[in-house]
């Protein structure tokens, strides 16, 4: 009887065991795939703040060009 008990004890710690791992696995597996795609959300958001350096720049630029083009219009209307 009590090596009964002891087999039995043994086989519920064993499977236990087994199911904590299998949970703790699981855990594991969701937390990475939660990693993954907060990663490819830092990556889209670099992307698109990427882009809008590249619109303002080229924005600024635009903005200079039509400053100089008011200036020379200023300028050629002063000399006539």
């Amino acid at each position: 009887m009590a090596l009964g008990r002891d087999n039995l004890r043994t086989g519920m710690m064993k499977g236990f065991k087994i199911m904590m791992d299998h949970a703790h696995t699981d855990k594991k597996r969701n937390l990475e795939g939660i990693l993954a795609r907060n990663i490819d959300m830092i990556a889209a958001t670099k992307d698109k703040i990427k882009e809008l350096e590249n619109d303002n720049e080229c924005l600024a630029n635009e903005n200079e060009e039509l400053r100089q083009f008011s200036l020379d219009g200023y300028q050629l209307g002063k000399n006539v």
